[in-house]
C-alpha cells in the first residue's frame, strides 16, 4: 500500500477515534509551575568556539491555558509560555566571537543565555474516561533565544540572537483515583532539536461544579540545541523537581 495511503488511514482512525472519546462538555484548564535549576549551557558561533556557562540554580516557570470541547474532528488546543535562563562569568581559554565582537585567550566574560518558548499544542483525546486518558497532537514551538557576553575590564560586550519555529510531536498519558483525588500523568515532546519529558503525581484539593483545583510535584527533563540557528550553535539541558498548581473550570 503507497505510503499517502497508509497516512491517510492513520489520520482517519485518529479522527474517528477522537470522535468517540471527545469531552463531553466545554472545559478550559489553567496551570502554572514553578522550579529551581541549574543547567549544562553554552553557546558561541562554532560548534569548537563555544563557552561553557558555570552552573548556578535559578528560579523558571511555565503557564499554560487548554481549551477543551466535545465537537468531533475539531482539535483541543493548549496555549503554553515558559522562560530558562542561565548566567555566570567564564575565564577563555580561547580567542571567543559572539555578535561580530572577538574577545581574546584569558578574557574574563560576564555571559548569560536566555531562551523564551511560545507552544500552541492542537491534540486529540484518543480515550477520556475518569480512569484513562491518552492525547496524541502536533506541538508547535516558536523559540526565541538570547545570547550576550562583556568583558567589564575592556568595556567590550556583544550580544546574539536566535529565532526558530519548531514542530513536535505531543503525547500525554494521565490516569486517576477520581474517588480519593488521586492522579498522575506522563508527557512527551520532541522536534525540531527540543525534546521534553514530564511526569508528576498530583491531588485533587478542591472538588465542586464550579472548578477543580489540583496540586501536583513532578519531575522535568529538558534538551534543547541550536546547530547554527540565526549564526548560533547552542545547547541547554537539565533536569529538575517542579510544583504545580491546576485549576478546570
Amino acid at each position: 500500500m503507497p505510503f499517502r495511503h497508509t497516512l491517510g488511514l492513520i489520520i482517519l482512525s485518529l479522527l474517528l477515534l477522537n470522535a468517540e472519546a471527545n469531552a463531553d462538555v466545554m472545559a478550559a484548564k489553567f496551570a502554572y509551575q514553578h522550579w529551581q535549576t541549574d543547567a549544562d549551557s553554552n553557546f558561541g558561533e562554532a560548534t569548537d568556539a563555544k563557552v561553557t556557562i558555570p552552573k548556578e540554580e535559578s528560579t523558571q516557570f511555565k503557564v499554560q491555558l487548554a481549551i477543551e470541547h466535545p465537537f468531533p474532528l475539531i482539535p483541543n488546543f493548549l496555549l503554553a509560555t515558559s522562560k530558562y535562563e542561565q548566567s555566570g562569568a567564564v575565564a577563555l581559554a580561547q580567542t571567543y566571537r559572539l555578535g561580530g565582537q572577538l574577545y581574546s585567550v584569558a578574557s574574563s566574560l560576564n555571559t548569560s543565555a536566555e531562551y523564551s518558548n511560545s507552544d500552541l499544542v492542537m491534540y486529540y483525546e484518543l480515550s477520556d474516561n475518569s480512569l484513562f486518558e491518552l492525547d496524541l497532537g502536533l506541538q508547535l514551538r516558536f523559540l526565541s533565544a538570547d545570547f550576550s557576553a562583556a568583558d567589564v575590564s575592556k568595556g567590550l560586550s556583544s550580544s546574539g540572537e536566535s529565532k526558530e519555529w519548531r514542530p513536535m510531536g505531543y503525547v500525554k498519558l494521565q490516569s486517576g483515583l477520581p474517588l480519593v483525588g488521586v492522579q498522575s500523568y506522563v508527557q512527551w515532546a520532541q522536534g525540531g532539536g527540543s525534546k521534553e519529558l514530564e511526569a508528576a503525581v498530583g491531588y485533587r484539593v478542591v472538588d465542586s461544579a464550579l472548578a477543580d483545583l489540583s496540586v501536583f510535584l513532578g519531575y522535568k527533563d529538558s534538551e534543547l540545541e541550536l546547530d547554527n540557528v540565526d549564526g548560533i550553535f547552542a545547547k541547554h539541558d537539565w533536569q529538575a523537581v517542579f510544583v504545580g498548581v491546576e485549576l478546570v473550570f
